[in-house]
């Protein structure tokens, strides 16, 4: 889950190094099909064997858990200041197999246990907007949440990428590099820096001397850089999208107009599969059609025949799958 600790074996002992900051989907990298996304500085300060980090509670020690993957290198990765992608071994028979998932921990909505309260899904991305809220999941200060101070660009020096930056009022401290920042239920970025440094002061969270800087995903203007730039279509992020609610299945010129809701602002597909005179057949609804909240699908279906109806955002992350029937009238 976004929001956990990743750690290594530094100078003999194992020690939280940063945060996991996204799970997401190879799409151009062969090695894993899982990528963990999160700070360059993970890489920068541990070059070596990444784990799981094991704790009770933000801000409790850690002890080693499951292996993580090798991580990514090449190109923009593992920069200071940057992005890092470490990946996620695919052992299904392992009890100690790490399973992504598209949430981010909320820590019992403070510093409690990393899996208590209720975890914020992942429904998208969004680009900051000054003012907007911003909440915050890593292992020690646990679950913080501002707003969003200012939009620019952070200053990368020694000719590595200089992202599109924001700072937001979310204490952030040491070894939370990569932490998630998530406006609602969309990803922001991930955390670069930050002016806290031992704990975070609830009264503070809001002088303009204590904030954090975070590395934007999505451009605020064409031709940004920023993390989904640079990945340029090789990793997607792990969405977690919600199930489309049918709403209703008419006749409609020899056909069946079936129609149906799903969160709006996003853009999801949705699909059906179906037959048609026998034959299992796809019909999909455009994201570009469905960001308003709603969907419509015509399709010539098999009257009283069962269709699935789901939904999927990129190409990885999917919904539920539910049944339907296509009435006799269509």
């Amino acid at each position: 889950m976004a929001g956990m600790p990743i750690g290594g074996v530094i100078n003999g002992s194992f020690q939280t190094v940063c945060t996991a900051g996204l799970n997401g989907h190879n799409v151009g990298f062969t090695s894993y099909e899982n990528w963990i996304l999160t700070s360059g500085d993970c890489v920068a300060e541990n070059p070596g064997q990444f784990y799981v980090s094991d704790v009770t509670a933000a801000g409790s020690s850690a002890s080693q858990d499951a292996p993580l993957g090798a991580y990514k290198t090449g190109g923009v990765f593992n920069e200071p200041g940057g992005i890092a992608l470490i990946g996620v071994p695919f052992i299904p028979l392992d009890p100690n197999w790490v399973n992504p998932s598209p949430n981010v921990a909320t820590w019992s909505g403070g510093t409690g246990a990393p899996e208590g309260g209720t975890p914020v899904p992942v429904r998208g991305t969004k680009a900051p907007v000054v003012g907007a809220p911003l909440c915050k999941s890593s292992p020690v200060s646990g679950w913080t949440c501002g707003q969003i101070l200012a939009v620019g660009f952070g200053q990368n020096g020694n000719g590595f990428t200089n992202y599109r930056s924001f700072t937001a009022s979310v204490c952030t401290l040491p070894t939370e590099t990569g932490a998630p920042g998530m406006s609602a239920e969309f990803f922001v970025g991930i955390a670069r820096s930050s002016t806290w440094d031992v704990n975070c002061v609830v009264g503070d969270q809001s002088a303009p001397q204590r904030y954090t800087m975070f590395l934007s995903y999505e451009a605020v203007v064409a031709g940004d850089t920023t993390i989904r730039s640079v990945l340029n279509g090789q990793w997607e992020p792990a969405i977690n999208v919600p199930d489309p609610v049918l709403t209703s299945a008419v006749p409609l010129s020899g056909k069946c107009q079936i129609s149906g809701t799903i969160l709006a602002g996003v853009g999801y597909k949705v699909q059906i599969n179906g037959y048609v005179h026998g034959e299992y057949k796809k019909f999909t609804a455009p994201a570009s059609s469905t960001v308003d909240g709603t969907w419509v699908i015509t399709a010539d279906l098999d009257p009283g025949s069962n269709y699935q109806l789901s939904a999927w955002a990129y190409t990885e992350s999917f919904s539920a799958v539910s049944t339907h029937l296509v009435p006799t009238a269509c």
